[in-house]
């Protein structure tokens, strides 16, 4: 069991933190880079944040801690759109497994129950940002085609096309892979 840290113990911890990096970087500089800095005090932060233990993000705990938005007015003009760039910034951050939908529509400021009637799980977030995309696939390849191309001229368009797809939209398409490899043994009925 541990005692939960106060404002007091919380100063003295991160002053220890600060202090034993200084005493280092001044013996040996290159052994105390800024990320490992950062890496330690957002570990000590989470641990003042993340009083429950549950271990997650340091994102997450302060998402839990900010005030819930309950104005209708002050949503987005396109909150659908604000959910994407969100999600394509939470995906590129930390991955499809650990982002979440209650980080997205907080990083959106969309509330989270309107989020959740757009976007009900994160396969719905990934579907509907690379629909269009996937739509422009299939018209390429239906305009070699009306063009009389060959059908090897077709397939290797067609595999240029992809491989712009999957540089252009890298966040998304990572989230894709790690969703179909998690989700290929899911229900019928319940696979988007």
């Amino acid at each position: 069991m541990r005692k939960p840290l106060t404002i007091k113990s919380f100063c003295v911890v991160l002053t220890a933190v600060l202090d034993g990096f200084l005493m280092r970087h001044r013996t040996e500089p290159e052994a105390v880079a800024a990320e490992l800095v950062a890496d330690a005090i957002l570990a000590v932060l989470n641990v003042a944040v993340d009083s429950a233990q549950r271990h997650g993000h340091i994102d997450d705990g302060m998402t839990a801690v900010e005030a819930p938005r309950s104005d209708p007015s002050s949503l987005p003009n396109e909150p659908r759109a604000a959910l994407l760039t969100a999600a394509r910034t939470e995906f590129t951050k930390r991955g499809y497994f650990m982002a979440s939908i209650a980080v997205i529509a907080a990083e959106a400021g969309v509330p989270l129950d309107a989020a959740l009637r757009i976007f009900p799980t994160k396969a719905h977030v990934i579907v509907d940002a690379l629909k269009s995309a996937h739509e422009k696939l299939g018209q390429g390849i239906a305009d070699d085609i009306a063009l009389d191309q060959d059908v090897v001229s077709v397939v290797e368009h067609h595999f240029l096309r992809f491989a712009r797809l999957v540089a252009d939209e890298r966040a998304f398409m990572d989230a894709l892979v790690a969703l179909v490899a998690h989700d290929t043994y899911a229900e019928p009925d319940g696979l988007r």
